[in-house]
């Protein structure tokens, strides 16, 4: 999802798919990325299972 809070702060339009923000999603996706490079974030190596007696919600039960 990618919101532009200036003239959507209650986030009410997800601009994700509009071209007009092309360059600050993939912008925003590379300095995602060099970030968990740079941590050395462990989900690069897939997904982390959740901690002994975690309660985790569904992805499933979200809605878009």
């Amino acid at each position: 999802m990618l919101y532009d809070l200036a003239i959507d702060p209650a986030e009410q339009r997800n601009v994700l798919d509009d071209a007009a923000y092309t360059e600050v999603l993939n912008d925003l996706r590379a300095r995602l990325d060099r970030w968990m490079r740079d941590t050395d974030d462990p989900l690069l190596k897939g997904p982390v299972p959740p901690y002994p007696g975690a309660r985790v919600t569904p992805p499933d039960s979200f809605e878009p």
